[in-house]
């Protein structure tokens, strides 16, 4: 992630934490993944989201509404929606409603 990309994080969410709701001024400030990063988040969008590559499914990952801003190590662990189907399941389905540059379906 460029420096640029990391502001534009902090700068959407306000630099406030999405976790806790406190300014991450004079903290941690960190950028979490909602879905977390990692083989077995790849290995889940490619077999039942049918991404077709694993590039592709790291862009789902690396996508600005999987990106949020937090204030510390504890919030970017709090963040984290992989084991709550229903959640993560909403937003891959958002996040692929705006990347329609590989078939989904």
């Amino acid at each position: 992630m460029t420096p640029e990309q990391r502001y534009s994080i902090f700068a959407r969410d306000g630099f406030i934490c999405q976790t806790c709701g406190k300014p991450v001024y004079n903290r941690q400030p960190q950028i979490a993944h909602r879905i977390k990063q990692g083989k077995q988040s790849v290995n889940f969008l490619l077999k039942e989201k049918k991404c077709l590559t694993v590039k592709q499914a790291e862009a789902i990952l690396n996508h600005e509404l999987n990106l949020v801003t937090t204030c510390s190590l504890k919030c970017n662990d709090n963040c984290n929606i992989f084991f709550k189907p229903v959640e993560r399941d909403e937003l891959i389905k958002q996040i692929l409603a705006e990347v329609d540059t590989w078939n989904t379906k």
